[in-house]
């Protein structure tokens, strides 16, 4: 049976606050893809006219294809990824604690009843 004392606790509200973190980055990162892909797509398309001397542009879909292609998106995927994959972990633990102590209290429970 676990102990549910003030180590617990006290384990309990790190791995809260480091899921809370967690998920500001998740939403920082989630937020910049967004500005990173707008940049990268502004570029391929001011690149595309220079190039081609055109005053058309590249399609929507060419821009964005260009734009996901690019370093500075796939490094923030990986960022994100990186901070998705920890959150993940710091969830699981947060369950798993959630379970241990739902089951000393119904140990304890048990326990009183049956004394």
């Amino acid at each position: 049976m676990i102990d549910i004392d003030a180590n617990f606790y006290d384990t309990l509200l790190e791995l809260h606050e480091e899921r809370g973190q967690l998920k500001e980055q998740q939403v920082y990162y989630s937020k910049g893809l967004a500005v990173i892909e707008k940049e990268q797509m502004r570029l391929a398309d001011d690149d595309y006219r220079v190039k081609a001397q055109s005053k058309s542009g590249l399609s929507v879909q060419i821009q964005t294809r260009d734009a996901r292609s690019s370093e500075p998106y796939k490094r923030a995927i990986k960022r994100l990824g990186a901070v998705e994959h920890r959150l993940a972990v710091v969830e699981g633990k947060l369950d798993i604690m959630d379970k241990k102590y739902n089951q000393s209290r119904t140990l304890e429970a048990s326990r009183r009843s049956y004394g």
